[in-house]
């Protein structure tokens, strides 16, 4: 789609140079972050909330106060797609609000 080759085009525009970086990792830490997203490409497995369910549960288990127990990830997922439905039936009112207010920018 439209979306999807606009985001890989996104990817290929090369900020880093133009951005003044604090610490002295951060702009290697940045490209990191870029080359993954472009070898990844258009992040469609989002879509599933067991994906994003899989993910959580992944990223919060190095932090022992947020990591999931065992039966959080039910919730989770079940959260997530409740989630979904509700951000589906807003997305226009949302862009448009966006749109309208990038105009009178």
């Amino acid at each position: 789609t439209a979306v999807h080759g606009t985001y890989l085009s996104a990817l290929g525009i090369d900020v880093g140079a133009s951005i003044r970086w604090q610490g002295s990792d951060a702009g290697e830490r940045w490209a990191s972050v870029l080359g993954r997203l472009r070898e990844h490409g258009v992040p469609t497995d989002y879509r599933d909330p067991d994906v994003v369910a899989t993910r959580i549960e992944r990223i919060l288990a190095r932090r022992p106060r947020l990591a999931l127990n065992p039966d959080d990830r039910p919730r989770v997922r079940s959260w997530l797609g409740e989630a979904r439905a509700r951000v589906s039936r807003s997305a226009e009112q949302l862009l448009a609000e966006v749109r309208d207010g990038l105009g009178r920018a």
